[in-house]
């Protein structure tokens, strides 16, 4: 059966419509959380390689922008915190911690400092100063905590120098679902280190 010419027309065009609406979609679902990720920002993200796929459950970030240090993080739905944190070494441990936690439909923002004694891992902000960190932007996003954060340049941190401008970071990220009035709890969600560093 030969179709006339102009129901040819109509299908060509009716199929153009829905692979343009489809392609339209398709974008729009890319997540620009991820922009800039090897070049212009030092990215963490887990589970492992998940940033590579764009498709991480939890996400961390750092980039020089403006002038400004900025960290940005989110984590998934049942997530209580999200966290990450300056480490000379890639290891957990005497480390600069910036904690984004949960508090009813707002967020929270800590700076911490991480230690281990005998295996056991711990975060902790007493003594440690706040105004370091500044919070930008935060929300919850069905149930995800979200949060960008300026952090000063230089910093003295448990007596330890944390300079952003000279020294070279590894980032860490941890999140979990619990956390207690004076600190966050153990990283039951996940946890990863960046594979490039800050100032490489």
């Amino acid at each position: 059966m030969i179709l006339p010419y102009w129901l040819l027309a109509f299908f060509n065009i009716t199929r153009f419509q829905e692979i343009s609406y489809k392609t339209g979609e398709l974008m729009f679902k890319i997540d620009p959380i991820y922009d800039g990720c090897s070049s212009t920002k030092v990215c963490v993200g887990y589970p492992k390689k998940c940033v590579r796929t764009k498709s991480c459950n939890a996400f961390g970030s750092y980039e020089f922008k403006d002038g400004k240090h900025i960290f940005e993080m989110r984590s998934s739905s049942n997530a209580a915190y999200i966290a990450t944190a300056l480490s000379f070494d890639r290891r957990m441990g005497d480390d600069s911690a910036m904690e984004c936690v949960k508090d009813g439909s707002q967020v929270k923002t800590f700076s911490s400092y991480t230690i281990r004694e005998k295996g056991n891992y711990d975060a902790i902000r007493y003594g440690i100063p706040q105004e370091i960190i500044r919070l930008n932007e935060g929300r919850i996003d069905n149930g995800a905590v979200y949060c960008k954060i300026e952090r000063d340049e230089v910093s003295t941190v448990s007596d330890v120098k944390f300079d952003l401008k000279n020294d070279k970071f590894y980032l860490l990220l941890a999140t979990g679902n619990k956390v207690a009035s004076d600190r966050i709890k153990v990283h039951n969600l996940g946890h990863g280190i960046s594979e490039n560093s800050i100032n490489a």
